[in-house]
């Protein structure tokens, strides 16, 4: 389960992810440059689909 806490450590820690999912399709995505973002993958009649739900922090 992503909490704030693990969050703000794995950015403080550096580490860059492809993805660490929480429940229910929500995952987050942390890049090189320590940008982190919320997307939300899904299935629709069979095919895999995400959208992004926006940075984290919020700006």
């Amino acid at each position: 389960m992503l909490s704030e806490t693990k969050i703000k450590k794995l950015l403080r820690e550096g580490t860059v992810t492809s993805g660490i999912s929480d429940k229910s399709g929500l995952y987050l995505l942390i890049t090189k440059s320590g940008y982190a973002s919320f997307h939300f993958r899904y299935n629709f009649n069979g095919v895999q689909n995400k959208f992004s739900l926006g940075q984290y922090p919020e700006e």
